[in-house]
């Protein structure tokens, strides 16, 4: 993701700044939701194992639904705010003649999208594998139940964003257009 962030910013254009930049905010956004949902599971399940975490009961809904929000969106599925921010990054590269980078970059994202689904299937989808399972597993997977509100809040509230960001990315343009002319500005200084 700071690759996709480099090259924007490392174009020195509007475009590629302000895609940049809007990366580096969709990057805090979907990466921390990922962050909170890691931690939601291993609070509940006690393990890291994503077999033990195949455990899990369908209870843990909110949890895996945000982090099926967040792999989408930093994998830069639409119409999550990672899609945009990689899509205007692929735009300022191909309109700076870097077509082949822009290509990479695409492939990349579908990659990422790919594992993170592939992940989020074999924690809230699949049975565990019977011969990855040590024979004293941790019971704590079995008995897993959905976390505290506080913990899923914060995690429902960074998966509305990414998709509030996805659909009406002019909430924060403001902001992004200003800090993108600003940095035009200064690096214009001789």
């Amino acid at each position: 993701q700071t690759g996709y962030i480099i090259a924007g910013v490392g174009l020195g254009t509007y475009l590629g700044l302000y895609g940049g930049l809007f990366h580096v905010v969709n990057h805090a956004i979907f990466k921390g939701l990922l962050f909170f949902c890691s931690g939601a599971l291993i609070y509940a399940a006690g393990s890291r194992s994503i077999n033990d975490l195949s455990l899990i009961p369908k209870k843990m809904k909110v949890t895996a639904f945000c982090f099926i929000v967040g792999g989408l969106a930093l994998g830069g599925m639409p119409p999550f705010n990672g899609f945009l921010s990689k899509f205007t990054i692929f735009i300022a590269l191909a309109d700076s003649a870097v077509l082949w980078a822009a290509i990479i970059a695409a492939i990349a994202a579908f990659l990422t999208t790919a594992c993170l689904v592939h992940a989020g299937y074999r924690i809230f989808w699949t049975k565990p594998i019977p011969e990855l399972v040590p024979v004293t597993a941790n019971p704590g997977p079995k008995n897993a139940k959905e976390v505290p509100s506080l913990m899923w809040g914060s995690m429902l509230f960074l998966a509305i964003l990414c998709v509030l960001f996805g659909i009406y990315p002019q909430a924060i343009y403001p902001l992004l257009d200003s800090a993108a002319k600003g940095v035009l500005a200064i690096s214009a200084v001789p």
